[in-house]
């Protein structure tokens, strides 16, 4: 019996480990790198790059490699290459894809959320910040990566994100 409460407990904060490693960096900062590197990247130069110690690195790269947005190749020494997935490579090279340049600040984003109880849509920061949908979904996700926000979906299958830290909202920074 606490042998078993033991091994829960143990893959608890493995779960809680991985979810924190795959926050420190976000995919997109990932991509940025492996654009300028030659669409792949190998864990050493990863780690070297992120500044994540060698097992956060591995998890970020596991994660996004889950997702399909990474794939795996070797070199000619067998050592284990990310590269960006076929995929992505095609979106990247799209003649309709644009960079889009976030024009809000993460601390504009989070004042606006603490203005309105904590909780902000995609809908609510396009109008509050005066930006695109895309801009103000990519900048919610990624301030979901980094933990900042926690992201609800609604029974009616609308998304809000939720502030984290319940203090915000408590001193409505002005």
């Amino acid at each position: 019996m606490i042998a078993s409460g033991i091994g829960i407990f143990l893959i608890d904060q493995s779960r809680k480990r991985y979810r924190n490693a795959i926050r420190k960096i976000s995919n997109s900062d990932v991509i940025e790198m492996l654009t300028q590197n030659k669409m792949q990247i190998t864990l050493n130069e990863f780690t070297s790059i992120s500044g994540l110690n060698k097992d956060d690195a591995k998890y970020k790269l596991s994660s996004m490699l889950a997702q399909g947005i990474l794939s795996i190749e070797y070199d000619e020494h067998y050592r284990t290459v990310y590269v960006l997935s076929e995929t992505v490579r095609s979106v990247l090279k799209s003649p309709y894809y644009t960079k889009l340049q976030c024009r809000v600040s993460d601390s504009d984003v989070i004042r606006f959320a603490s203005l309105s109880q904590g909780k902000l849509s995609i809908a609510s920061l396009t109008m509050k910040a005066k930006i695109t949908v895309d801009e103000a979904r990519n900048k919610l996700d990624e301030l979901h990566e980094k933990g900042i926000f926690q992201m609800i979906v609604c029974d009616e299958g609308h998304i809000t994100y939720h502030l984290n830290d319940p203090d915000l909202v408590r001193q409505r920074i002005g």
